[in-house]
């Protein structure tokens, strides 16, 4: 985990922030990568809660996409096409999340790779 050194948010005191332009300008700019990374965690973790939504969820008209997807399948066969069809389409926003965080993604796993 890494943490903010109070030495940081003291000087920016000295220089005259207060603690609302002390957190904006100092304390989220350096924390922004961990936060990406978790949200990215969050966001993959909640995409993929298929056995809680089918748990809670009753009406047809609340489902989520991951049981939509369930819906595609009969008792006797399988939609193949449709199925990657929408399977390509659900990961889509995740692969371009993925394209567009990926820098602060690594940031974040490697912020407390070193000691120092």
């Amino acid at each position: 985990m890494t943490i903010i050194p109070k030495e940081i948010e003291e000087s920016a005191e000295i220089d005259g922030c207060n603690k609302f332009n002390n957190f904006f300008k100092i304390i989220l700019p350096l924390s922004k990568s961990g936060l990406s990374t978790l949200a990215i965690y969050n966001g993959i973790s909640m995409w993929n809660e298929f056995a809680f939504a089918n748990t809670l969820l009753q009406s047809a008209s609340n489902k989520t996409l991951p049981l939509a997807l369930g819906q595609f399948k009969g008792e006797h066969s399988l939609n193949i096409p449709m199925i990657l069809t929408v399977l390509v389409l659900s990961v889509l926003p995740m692969i371009i999340l993925f394209i567009v965080f990926q820098d602060k993604l690594v940031k974040g796993m490697m912020a407390g790779a070193v000691k120092g």
